[in-house]
């Protein structure tokens, strides 16, 4: 059974994979979906690593990549069950780390401190 459901994770990551890849983003060897796939949004630019997990068991990952945005996950990782990444510019997590359960990354306030100053953004880099 145990066997069983190591196929079946395989099999799940291999169909993410691809899906991405028809969408021009870049998904390494052997990336692996555990639970529900992560919801990637936004037209910005994705590239994971290989051997990277997701676990979606309990809540999904979201990755949302504005347009002119880059989001690069190196090989190795594991981002846990609720992690969300926000990318108006960029965001990079580097090989081997391991995000926590309902984590949030931004690379920007999402909204303006000043009036008229705009929202602040400033590149992310984690690992």
């Amino acid at each position: 059974m145990k066997r069983l459901l190591q196929i079946i994770e395989t099999m799940s990551g291999a169909l993410f994979a691809v899906s991405q890849r028809l969408q021009g983003r870049s998904i390494g060897r052997r990336t692996r979906t555990l639970g529900r796939w992560p919801r990637v949004r936004g037209r910005g630019s994705l590239k994971i690593g290989s051997v990277t997990k997701f676990f979606g068991r309990a809540l999904r990952v979201v990755l949302d990549v504005s347009p002119g945005g880059i989001l690069t996950i190196g090989d190795r990782c594991a981002l846990n069950d609720g992690a969300s990444i926000f990318v108006s510019q960029s965001v990079s997590i580097g090989d081997g780390t391991l995000l926590a359960r309902n984590v949030q990354i931004m690379d920007s306030s999402g909204h303006e401190t000043d009036e008229g100053s705009g929202a602040r953004t400033l590149p992310v880099q984690i690992g």
